[in-house]
């Protein structure tokens, strides 16, 4: 079969993508190159080796997608493969790959924690914080249990049994509010405790990835990044190991080393200006720089990235009671002509029109929102609601507030009957350190940078602030505020009895923005098509 083909006299080499492996090469047809050549026999020559690395990439895909669906998430799937094991969403598109021998422990657990805990743990606000502690309280015979059952369930994705443990127990933790309430691996499984030390002894003698191993692992990888990038964080990892004096074996990093170099970076002099110090946005880039260098040599390793889990700094500069307010004209500003582009071209993320409309109207944290799901929105007492939960700022953030009525008027109720996954802003991705709004967070300050209101005062933050604003405006009271926005209310005597759903949806309804929902509407009609 000839693989060559002449095209305005110059030969090209092509090749069919089969139909039945495209959703390993996200829809693509063909794979085509320009040989930059008019001689056919060259041409030949010259094709050779690009049609049999596209055939083997076609086998490999084939081999891939003869898989075994080991289990099924709300909009992704976990496939066993020849290799290893695969991470696929709906479409076949593989976002992680995990070899044999790592295992797939982290999200396996948090599997088993959406199966046997996230009900629990769901229910435990609801009725307020009366007794919230006892019945926050775990059975550690449940967890014992459960984490058994799933173990060998999935245990041919599991790399082994303390690991898995030990990341049943990581997830679960992070949902307890109470300290007294959390559970410690020893207590429940003494056995795996000790296994865990003695295997992390041994594992480091016999296989130590050093520092400057990983900068190497990372920039070879498959992820490419722009030469000035690579510049800086090769310069920021080193700068780590400077500070530790040697190039030291990344599983022996302790989390007082990362704290410690933290705490000497924020007494360093900013580059700019030698008389001032880091600022501390500066320092949570550093931060994030090294925790990208070691992430992969973490992964092959099957260990924690010692720079996972620390909380950003917040700047000193603004903090949240600092941000101000938008004004009725910078809301038309926001809100008019340019709303729902980026960069002049109609934005294709869902979250880039919802979200911010849904901070304005409702007075949310934006997090809540980016890692919404479907099953949140329900109606209550022929109200439809949004029941906030998952990764939240405090216990008061646990709430049910009504849905605004003009989100209802624009389409969002069919927005989500028209999402495919269980969370309606999958391109929202989770961090590290459990938030899904990072990247949405940056594409809202530039869309209201865009409106041309500048100023560090003047962020996404603002939303909130303004509904609050409009709600004094209509002289909602104090105690409901705190309720609807997720704010604690001082005082025992607002935190007893209950606030009826009728009277948060006529508080909600009572604050006034000048929005142009016809306007909004064709712009939200253009999404719902998309969707």
């Amino acid at each position: 079969m000839s693989y060559i083909q002449l095209k305005r006299r110059n030969w090209h080499c092509r090749i069919v993508i089969p139909k039945d492996v495209r959703a390993a090469f996200k829809g693509r047809a063909e794979f085509t190159k320009s040989l930059g050549t008019t001689s056919e026999r060259e041409a030949q020559r010259l094709a050779a080796p690009y049609v049999a690395e596209w055939l083997r990439q076609i086998s490999d895909a084939r081999k891939s997608l003869q898989s075994v669906i080991l289990m099924q998430f709300d909009d992704r799937a976990v496939h066993q493969t020849q290799d290893g094991f695969e991470v696929r969403t709906l479409d076949g598109s593989v976002i992680l790959k995990r070899s044999a021998r790592q295992g797939l422990d982290r999200e396996v657990a948090k599997k088993w924690f959406e199966t046997e805990w996230a009900a629990h743990f769901s229910q435990v606000w609801t009725d307020g914080v009366d007794n919230g502690k006892n019945r926050e309280r775990l059975d550690p015979n449940k967890v014992r249990n459960g984490i058994v059952s799933h173990f060998e369930q999935f245990r041919p994705a599991l790399s082994s049994r303390p690991s898995f443990i030990r990341e049943c127990i990581s997830v679960l933790n992070q949902y307890v509010k109470f300290d007294d309430n959390r559970i410690e691996m020893d207590s429940i499984f003494p056995d795996e405790s000790v296994m865990i030390i003695s295997n992390a002894k041994k594992y480091d003698l016999l296989n130590q990835i050093f520092i400057s191993d990983a900068i190497e692992q990372y920039f070879s990888g498959p992820a490419k990044v722009k030469q000035k990038t690579e510049t800086l964080f090769r310069a920021r990892t080193r700068s780590f190991m400077d500070f530790l004096s040697r190039d030291k074996p990344i599983q022996s990093i302790s989390r007082s080393d990362v704290e410690n170099f933290r705490s000497h970076l924020l007494a360093s002099p900013s580059g700019r200006n030698p008389d001032a110090q880091l600022s501390k946005s500066t320092v949570n880039s550093y931060v994030n720089s090294i925790r990208a260098v070691l992430g992969p040599a973490c992964s092959s390793l099957s260990i924690d990235n010692p720079f996972s889990g620390l909380r950003a700094l917040k700047s000193d500069q603004f903090g949240d009671s600092d941000y101000r307010s938008f004004t009725n004209e910078e809301i038309r500003k926001i809100f008019g002509d340019g709303f729902g582009l980026i960069r002049s071209k109609p934005s294709t993320r869902p979250s880039d029109f919802w979200v911010p409309l849904a901070l304005l109207l409702h007075g949310s944290r934006l997090n809540e929102w980016a890692q919404a799901k479907r099953s949140q929105f329900v109606k209550d007492d022929d109200i439809w609601t949004f029941q906030i939960s998952g990764y939240l700022k405090t216990k008061s953030s646990l709430r049910t507030i009504p849905l605004h009525s003009s989100m209802i008027e624009l389409g969002f109720l069919d927005f989500l009957d028209r999402v495919s996954s269980e969370r309606i802003f999958p391109e929202c991705l989770e961090t590290d350190t459990g938030q899904f709004s990072a990247a949405l967070s940056k594409r809202l300050n530039r869309a209201i940078d865009a409106a041309g209101i500048g100023g560090g005062q003047k962020v996404v933050h603002s939303y909130r602030h303004t509904w609050l604003t409009k709600a004094r405006e209509a002289l909602v009271p104090t105690d409901w505020q705190n309720v609807i926005v997720g704010h604690k209310n001082s005082g025992e005597g607002p935190d007893y009895g209950s606030y009826p759903m009728k009277n948060k949806q006529k508080f909600l309804e009572s604050t006034d923005f000048p929005l142009d929902l016809k306007r909004l509407k064709s712009v939200a009609d253009k999404f719902l098509s998309q969707a």
